[in-house]
């Protein structure tokens, strides 16, 4: 109910018909790859094989460098070739997971990106290379913004106001 309440209070900005076509074109496009490339569903597999081997619930720095290597690789040269058994539109199973892929992809760089940025450990967060808590330098909470295609981290202490960008 709050969320409703504080969404309709909200101006949002106009949909950009050039973003709509564009991520139009990049679901469709999955539908055009036949061939021998990987499955999503090997995508997907490598990809939880990597975040539960190196950014599961004890990480440090190779282990989490390691995941943000392997992800790289599967975004850039698995995605890329990934295929598909058909390119139906209706009950297309692997459609499905070639859009999930993608959004997990980015998800999971994101979340090693953070991991790998905040040097304590913390709740869930646990680092064996920083064991320890540490409220002076680490009491914030970690931003990420992708720009370009590029993603970029900073922080806030806990209970600044966040301000988002709409638009």
């Amino acid at each position: 109910r709050h969320a409703a309440e504080a969404a309709a209070g909200m101006s949002f900005a106009p949909a950009d018909q050039v973003e709509i076509d564009a991520e139009c074109g990049r679901l469709l496009g999955f539908l055009d790859n036949p061939g021998e490339g990987p499955r999503p569903t090997d995508l997907i597999h490598r990809l939880k094989d990597t975040m539960g081997e190196h950014v599961g619930v004890v990480r440090s720095d190779g282990g989490l460098r390691q995941a943000l290597s392997d992800i790289e690789d599967i975004a850039s040269n698995g995605l890329p070739a990934m295929s598909l058994a058909t390119s139906g539109r209706v009950a297309n199973s692997d459609w499905i997971q070639a859009v999930e892929i993608s959004s997990m992809a980015v998800l999971a760089e994101i979340v090693a990106r953070a991991c790998l940025e905040r040097t304590e450990s913390r709740g869930a967060h646990y680092r064996e290379d920083h064991a320890d808590m540490k409220d002076g330098e680490w009491m914030r909470n970690i931003l990420i913004r992708r720009q370009d295609g590029t993603l970029s981290l900073s922080s806030k202490p806990v209970g600044a106001a966040l301000e988002l960008e709409q638009g």
